[in-house]
């Protein structure tokens, strides 16, 4: 599904954690994280995203709502 909506941003893997184990392993829920910005500027002091990172976001999280929610 990510692959069909992020058509023209490059998926790159980064290591780290997220509640979607506790999902996946507690309940057998498939999930997947994702999210914008540079990954040498998160959970640093004065961390921020860049403003056409956030936007191009929010156009994937309206095109995924639309697809799973809709």
């Amino acid at each position: 599904l990510a692959r069909r909506v992020i058509t023209k941003t490059r998926l790159i893997g980064e290591s780290g954690y997220t509640e979607a184990e506790i999902f996946y392993k507690d309940a057998g829920i498939p999930c997947f994280s994702f999210g914008p910005g540079i990954s040498e500027l998160a959970h640093v002091t004065n961390e921020y995203i860049p403003i056409k990172n956030l936007q191009r976001a929010t156009k994937i999280y309206e095109e995924l709502i639309r697809r799973v929610c809709l």
